[in-house]
């Protein structure tokens, strides 16, 4: 008895038939989509928009923060000079009230 199979290029033949057909099938499938079908949905483009507006909303919010955190850093850094003002007047201020007491003594 005699078994009979194929040489083994008809074998890569096949392989490669199969593959082309496969490929023929993907491109059938492709050239059958619809025009609609490639563009994105209605609901994805609202929300699309959603998002897109949300995300404006979010940085105009941050940009407000940034200014109103600038305000409250010039308005602390003026505060600053007045505290290291009256950090001296503080300091000083026994030596001022001895000194008076002392030029009162003298102008009595």
């Amino acid at each position: 008895m005699a078994i009979f199979t194929k040489p083994e290029s008809a074998l890569k033949r096949t392989d490669a038939d199969a593959l082309e057909e496969e490929a023929l099938d993907v491109d059938d499938f492709e050239a059958d989509k619809k025009p609609e079908d490639l563009q994105p949905s209605v609901v994805y483009q609202q929300r699309l928009l959603e998002e897109r507006k949300i995300y404006e909303n979010e940085q105009q919010r941050e940009v407000e923060r940034l200014k109103s955190d600038l305000k409250e850093k010039k308005r602390l850094a003026r505060m600053l000079d007045n505290k290291e003002i009256f950090r001296v007047i503080r300091l000083r201020q026994p030596e001022f009230e001895r000194l008076r007491s002392e030029r009162s003594i003298l102008v009595k």
